[in-house]
């Protein structure tokens, strides 16, 4: 029989639902209990009323009534806590990692880094009710979200990526048959979104950095330092983003070009972004000539033998995402041994270089329409509103920043 009606419209398995049927007079409650109940894991039951008001309240009362206690695994025995169950969920996956990645530090997992966030800021909410009562689950939920806000002073974007953590968690529970519910966990109120201060790098002060990782380069022998300072040198050439963004530029993504400018632009073809990856859009963004002549040429002879599927900058690290953290606490304690971790009390990361170059190209000349389309965001970072157009030429976009005030007063006579 095929379904005519569900109420409610947004629903998921394990929601309490009534449906009405093609051939029946009768609305049916549905809801999930477990996968040991039935081969679908649903109960399924007519509810014997014709109205929807009085099958929905008959349908609270199956639901409310009914025991599922009996249909769960062993698994899922009530005196485990759900932080005892969230360790072994955890626990598995950072085993499944070791295996796949025996060469790799599983500290470096996501894995291992849900786990001990749980354990710092979660568990403690978790750690004393009975997790199969929805009710005081999702209560739950919801305070330690609030303390998130409150306690541990978390931004809106952090404490959504706890919420999503917690679902998942939850969904895992359910698919092991520990639990039969999927709780709807609420964010705390947030005040409309004020952009906060963002602090920027000063010329000055980007060449400190770089003269510190080579000069430790020198002294400890270490190629990390070395190869960071460059990986410096090109996130100021152009507002790349740090992180995966740059840490995924290949050889293969290079393109030089030297008909139209004086000086040699590197065009480079972004494989990840944030945008790009939605819109399936390829973005391209060119570096500054200085780079290009100063820097680059002492990245080939680094290293020779490189490939076009080798990576730009730090090749021989497989583990991408350990490298990203690595880079990060390398920055900050550079940042911390020459005294510019804080600039006017506001701390200070590696993406602020990205909003160091915005700011110096803006000075420069360049239009805030540019900016966004050369850092392929939108313009609303910089002014408030969308921009929604992308330009695809790059290189042709950086020649316009790159060129300076009188060079453009000229064309334009």
């Amino acid at each position: 029989m095929k379904i005519l009606e569900i109420y409610p419209k947004k629903k998921t398995n394990d929601t309490l639902c009534i449906i009405k049927r093609t051939k029946s007079k009768y609305w049916y409650v549905r809801f999930y209990v477990a996968k040991s109940f039935n081969k679908s894991g649903l109960f399924h039951q007519s509810t014997k009323c014709t109205e929807k008001r009085k099958a929905w309240q008959r349908a609270k009362d199956i639901h409310r009534h009914f025991d599922t206690s009996k249909y769960f695994s062993l698994k899922g025995k009530q005196k485990d806590t759900f932080n005892e169950i969230v360790y072994k969920i955890y626990d598995k996956e950072i085993d499944n990692y070791k295996i796949s990645y025996p060469e790799r530090n599983y500290k470096n997992s996501k894995w291992w880094e849900k786990k001990n966030r749980w354990i710092s800021k979660v568990a403690s909410s978790f750690s004393d009710i009975n997790y199969r009562n929805k009710q005081l689950v999702t209560i739950a939920g919801n305070d330690c979200l609030l303390m998130l806000k409150i306690k541990h002073k978390l931004e809106e974007k952090t404490i959504t990526k706890y919420k999503t953590d917690m679902t998942s968690l939850f969904k895992t529970a359910v698919d092991l048959d520990y639990i039969n519910f999927v709780p709807n966990f609420k964010m705390p109120e947030f005040d409309e979104y004020e952009e906060k201060p963002k602090e920027w790098f000063r010329y000055h002060e980007i060449n400190k950095i770089i003269e510190y990782l080579k000069e430790e380069t020198k002294i400890t022998r270490d190629l990390f330092p070395d190869e960071m300072s460059d990986y410096v040198n090109f996130l100021r050439s152009s507002p790349f983003r740090p992180g995966k963004e740059t840490s995924a530029i290949k050889y293969k993504h290079l393109t030089i070009n030297d008909k139209e400018i004086d000086r040699v632009i590197v065009n480079i073809k972004l494989p990840k972004t944030k945008t790009s990856k939605k819109k399936k859009k390829v973005h391209w963004n060119s570096c500054h000539p200085d780079f290009t002549i100063d820097v680059l040429p002492r990245m080939m002879n680094r290293y020779p033998d490189m490939l076009a599927d080798d990576y730009l900058f730090f090749p021989h690290i497989k583990n991408r995402d350990a490298l990203d953290q690595r880079i990060r606490k390398t920055f900050k304690r550079v940042l911390i041994k020459l005294g510019l971790y804080y600039y006017n009390g506001i701390a200070r990361t590696l993406y602020n270089i990205r909003h160091s170059v915005f700011i110096t190209l803006n000075n420069a000349g360049a239009s805030l329409e540019d900016l966004a389309r050369m850092g392929n965001t939108s313009i609303p970072m910089l002014v408030g509103s969308y921009m929604k157009s992308q330009e695809k030429d790059g290189l042709a976009l950086n020649k316009r920043v790159f060129l300076n005030v009188k060079e453009r007063k000229n064309q334009k006579k």
